[in-house]
This record gives C-alpha cells, structure tokens and sequence, in this order.
C-alpha cells in the first residue's frame, strides 16, 4: 500500500466506521468458529467492538480438556498481510498470534505497538512449516496477490488438519477504483470466484457472505460516480490517501458504526447476496 494509507490506517483503525464495524464481524465470527482462550489470556477482554454476549463456544474452540489442560492456550494463529497491526491484538483472544506482512513498512508499525511476534513473507510463500497452525486469517490481503490461489494452497499447507482460513476482501471487479489502486489490490472478487478459489486449494467452505450490505445501496451509486469523475480527475498514487481519510461528522461516524456493525449478528442467521465486501470462513479437511 502507499504510505499514506499506512499512516491513515494507523491513525483511524480505533475510531473509523468501516474499521469497527468490520472487527465486530470478524470478532463474532472467531468467536463462532475458533473459540477464545478458556482463560482471560492476552487481548481477551471485549472492547467496544466486541459481539454481544450469548454466544454458544466453538466446536472444538477454547475450553479445558479432560487432563486440565486448555488447548486453546497453545493455538497458534498466523495473521496474513497484518498490516499496522489492527487485528493482532484482538486476535491475541484466540491463540497466539504472529503477524506476517510482505513490507517491512507495516511490521515497524506493528513493532512500535509492541507487537513482537512479526515475521516479513509473501502470501505464496508459505514462511511456516506443514501442518503447524490452527488458525490463519487474511483480512483484505488475498487481493494483494498475484496468484491468490498458490496462496491459498500454501496456507492450506501450513494448517493442521481441521485448521481454519478466516478470509475477507473487496467485492465486484466493476467497482474497481483509485481506492484499489493506492491500497495496491489487484482484484476485486465474487464470493463464488473467491469460494471457488477456497475449494481449488483443497479447503472446505464453512461460511462465506458479503458484508457491509446494509449500506451497500448507499454505497454503491457513489462508489459508480466517484469512478466517473475519476476517469476526468485521473488522481496520482503518489501520496494519495484512501477513501476512509475522507472527514465526516462525529454523529455521522457513530451511526456507520452501528449499522455495519449490526451485520455480526445477522450474519449468525443468513449470508447476504450483495455487499460491498466478503468474509469466508473455510477449513482444511480433518482427513
């Protein structure tokens, strides 16, 4: 990404719209599917983000085993294209948690967080050994790869057997725009292209739906205009910002907030057919 969007992302990740509502999604998916830590661990307390309570545990989630034991201490979780770090610590609730990125940009900013565990690879070069995580998740980072799929296969070979790929990206190719090109995407998905893709690399799909659905008929009319007047405006990379660095208004902000934020609980109940972004959950084969 530009260095700009490193910056932006750093400094709007607690507070943006789009950011929280997103986490809340992920949380609550995590949460379903993986199970946090028995113990209050790292990270473990709910934040504002966090998904209502009275959820039921993961199958084979946190919880002490017959010997006293708590697996789920030792869980290791690898957080693909980490970035500045965003969801190293809530993810610190679930296992333990190393942030890979492919530039050494983000993981400074991860390490002047105090985030320790940081290793610099590529997507398609898998930097684990076979069948040694539980958990990798790839929040809006299969879309910076070339060959998403080579990808995908190397994450299905670092997984243990029954190992869960938590994935999120960008929806439509149509709505590719200057916001895609300054965080350096270099595509935009289908949830069929993309579960597709999942299957090809030997993973079962768990769940999969487009997200931030409810404001998506907001959203996507202005998406449409914006790339219209960009194809006059031609906007450069260098130093360009992203669309979240655009200011909106206190009250403005919070509301956002709610209504993605709201999806985390519907999507407990169906998966949307339209949305402005994706999340799948997907995992390797127990055999």
């Amino acid at each position: 990404m530009e260095d700009a969007v490193y910056r932006e992302f750093l400094e709007l990740e607690k507070t943006h719209w789009w950011f929280r509502g997103r986490r809340a999604i992920f949380i609550s998916l995590l949460d379903r599917y993986l199970g946090r830590r028995a113990g209050p661990g790292p990270g473990a307390a709910g934040g504002t983000d966090a998904p209502p309570s009275g959820s039921a545990p993961a199958p084979g989630g946190s919880g002490a085993s017959a010997t006293g034991t708590d697996p789920s201490a030792e869980r290791q979780i690898m957080d693909l294209g980490c970035g500045v770090g965003g969801m190293i610590e809530p993810l610190q609730a679930y296992g333990n948690v190393i942030g890979t990125d492919v530039t050494l940009v983000g993981l400074l900013h991860c390490a002047a967080r105090d985030f320790t565990k940081l290793v610099a690879c590529t997507g398609s070069e898998g930097c684990f050994a076979d069948q040694s995580l539980d958990c990798v998740t790839a929040f809006d980072a299969l879309e910076h790869i070339e060959d998403d799929v080579g990808a995908m296969r190397e994450i299905h070979r670092m997984l243990k057997p029954g190992g869960l790929l938590v994935a999120s990206g960008p929806a439509y190719q149509f709505l590719y725009a200057q916001q895609d090109r300054v965080t350096h995407h270099v595509r935009r998905y289908t949830v069929k292209e993309f579960t597709t893709k999942a299957r090809r690399a030997g993973f079962e799909v768990v769940k999969a739906s487009y997200i931030n659905f409810l404001l998506f008929p907001a959203i996507l009319p202005a998406v449409l205009l914006l790339k219209f007047w960009q194809r006059f405006a031609k906007p450069g990379d260098d130093g360009a910002g992203s669309n979240v660095g655009i200011s909106i208004p206190h009250f403005a902000n919070e509301m956002l907030t709610g209504i993605f934020s709201s999806e985390a609980r519907l999507l407990r109940w169906f998966s949307a057919p339209a949305g402005h972004s994706f999340i799948m959950v997907a995992r390797r084969p127990a055999s």
